[in-house]
């Protein structure tokens, strides 16, 4: 039904929207605590699973 597919889509949004924030605050913190060659391997390793992902959708 029309209603539930817009309860859907909020629920969506307040989730995604969640996910950036936790997703900011985990990269700050792991910005501080992590060696810079650390942080590029996991950066790359996230890009990689990113765009496996984005391909499937």
């Amino acid at each position: 039904s029309p209603s539930w597919l817009a309860t859907a889509k909020q629920l969506s949004e307040k989730v995604h929207h969640h996910l950036k924030e936790e997703e900011h605050k985990f990269f700050q913190q792991a910005g501080k605590i992590l060696k810079d060659s650390e942080k590029e391997t996991l950066g790359n390793k996230y890009l990689k699973e990113y765009k496996k992902y984005k391909k499937q959708q």
